[in-house]
C-alpha cells in the first residue's frame, strides 16, 4: 500500500524450456502487494513445482510504515516511493548453479523478474541517506507456508467508514491458516511472541538489511554488491 511518494521473459534455471511469467500472466491489483504475491507463489507452485522449494515471499518493513523504494512504476524514476510496506517473492537458484537469486516485484519499473544484485542496488540505493525510522528489515517466508497460512480481510485498506482507499481486487479475500486475519504479523517490524515454534514458523524470519543481502547476494555490503553486476563500477 502507498504511503506516499516524492516525486521477461527469463527460462527457467532448473529447465530451459520453461519459461517464467510475465507480468501480464500474474494476477495484479495496485496497492495490494501481499495478494499479488500470494498468487505470484500459487502459479509458480504450479508451473515449477519442481522448484517451488526455493520460492519465498519478501515482506520489506520500517518501523516508521514508511518504507522508501526507487525504481517503482508509481513515481519517476529519481524519486522514492514510500510504501507503509511493500512484500516482492525471490527464487533461489539449484544449489550449485553461479545463477543469482531472482526478484519478482509486480510494481517496479527495473526487469521483471530482475537480478538480486542490480534489483536491491537500483531500488534500495547505497547513496540514499535515511535515518532510523527508515532502516529497513525483511521477513522471508517459504513460499509453501505463505499459501498454507496467509490471511487477510483487508482491513488495512479501509477507512474509518469501511470504504476501500484503493480499488480491491476482484478475487475472493485469501483466508488461510486458521481462519483468522494474520496479516499484522507478517507486517511485525519486530519478532512477534508464539505459543509455540511451530506457530511463529508461519511468519518466516525477520533480517537486519545486512543479513538479507548477505543470504540472497553474498554480501552485507549495498556497495559490494553493484560491483557484481555494473561492470562500470569501480
Amino acid at each position: 500500500m502507498p504511503k506516499d511518494s516524492e516525486e521477461k521473459h527469463h527460462s527457467s534455471g532448473s529447465d530451459p524450456d520453461k519459461q517464467h511469467p510475465t507480468p501480464d500472466d500474474l494476477a495484479y491489483t495496485a496497492s495490494f502487494c501481499e495478494e499479488n504475491v500470494w498468487h505470484q507463489c500459487q502459479k509458480w507452485k504450479e508451473d515449477h513445482p519442481e522448484d517451488f522449494d526455493r520460492k519465498y515471499a519478501v515482506f520489506v518493513l520500517t518501523a516508521s510504515e514508511r518504507t522508501p523504494m526507487f525504481n517503482q512504476k508509481l513515481c519517476k524514476e529519481s524519486k522514492a516511493m514510500f510504501w507503509t510496506h511493500h512484500v516482492l517473492s525471490i527464487t533461489c537458484p539449484e544449489e550449485g548453479s553461479d545463477d543469482p537469486v531472482m526478484v519478482w516485484d509486480q510494481d517496479t519499473s527495473l526487469d521483471f523478474p530482475c537480478p538480486f544484485p542490480k534489483y536491491c542496488v537500483e531500488t534500495f540505493k547505497p547513496t540514499f541517506n535515511h535515518d532510523e525510522a527508515l532502516r529497513r528489515r525483511y521477513r522471508v517466508v517459504p513460499a509453501q507456508d505463505y499459501l498454507d497460512h496467509f490471511h487477510s480481510d483487508r482491513r488495512h485498506m479501509k477507512d474509518d467508514g469501511g470504504e476501500y482507499l484503493s480499488e480491491p481486487p476482484e478475487w475472493e479475500e485469501i483466508r488461510g491458516g486458521n481462519g483468522e486475519h494474520n496479516l499484522h504479523n507478517y507486517l511485525s517490524y519486530e519478532e512477534v511472541e508464539h505459543e509455540n515454534e511451530e506457530e511463529a514458523k508461519k511468519y518466516g524470519k525477520l533480517y537486519e538489511e545486512p543479513e538479507f543481502f548477505e543470504r540472497f547476494g553474498g554480501t552485507k555490503d549495498l556497495v559490494e554488491l553493484e560491483a557484481t553486476y555494473n561492470p562500470n563500477f569501480k
